[in-house]
């Protein structure tokens, strides 16, 4: 898409106005654009589901337990629109924001100059992640036939473990399964040992390569 040629329309989705209205001014700079906010509770407004959207911005500012289902509507009624996650709460990470089928994972630490730059490369129809990221899903994608044995997991663990390749915290975790937050992190430590990966990112890795999320 080139940039200069037509109005950009692009949709920023979150609950908190003042990340909304400040990603808003920094996407100002990219000349002819025409910026749209709504709430996460407006993403049923029927101007937004009739309109083509050249970008998505889904703004993550609270630690709301339907960041996921917000995410998997808007992939569902957008499919051509690529999505862009800001996480001003640091609860996702880049390789589940990926995995999860957002074209660009950023934080609260990213510049202006980080956020435009992502947001060029979106529009132009590539994604934009980092170096490190962009080697494991490499890497993932190359032992994709990879199968997993799913009768080494219990039910629970199962649940947990696609909850977490799907960026769920171990809060939204423990309201799912409603039980509490220290057993949901006792179980990760120990499906964790079972899978032998040592981190979070790691287990994600294992859950796209096997599988166990698309």
């Amino acid at each position: 898409m080139e940039l200069a040629d037509n109005k950009i329309k692009i949709l920023i989705i979150g609950s908190d106005p003042l990340w909304r209205i400040g990603i808003k001014s920094i996407l100002s700079n990219l000349g002819d654009v025409s910026v749209t906010e709504a709430s996460s509770t407006e993403t049923n407004d029927s101007i937004i589901d009739n309109d083509i959207w050249d970008l998505l911005i889904l703004v993550i500012s609270t630690p709301r337990k339907d960041d996921v289902e917000i995410l998997e509507k808007i992939k569902k009624d957008f499919p051509g629109s690529p999505i862009m996650i800001f996480d001003a709460y640091n609860q996702w990470n880049e390789i589940g924001a990926v995995i999860s089928g957002a074209k660009a994972y950023l934080n609260k630490k990213a510049t202006h100059i980080e956020i435009l730059d992502s947001a060029k490369t979106l529009l132009s129809g590539r994604m934009y992640m980092t170096e490190d990221t962009a080697e494991q899903i490499a890497v993932a994608l190359s032992a994709r036939n990879i199968s997993p044995d799913r009768n080494k997991f219990g039910g629970i663990e199962f649940q947990i473990l696609r909850s977490m390749a799907v960026g769920n915290s171990n809060k939204q975790i423990a309201e799912q399964l409603d039980t509490s937050i220290q057993y949901v992190s006792y179980l990760k430590s120990k499906l964790r040992k079972k899978i032998g990966m040592r981190t979070n990112e790691e287990v994600l890795m294992y859950a796209f390569r096997t599988g166990l999320v698309s």
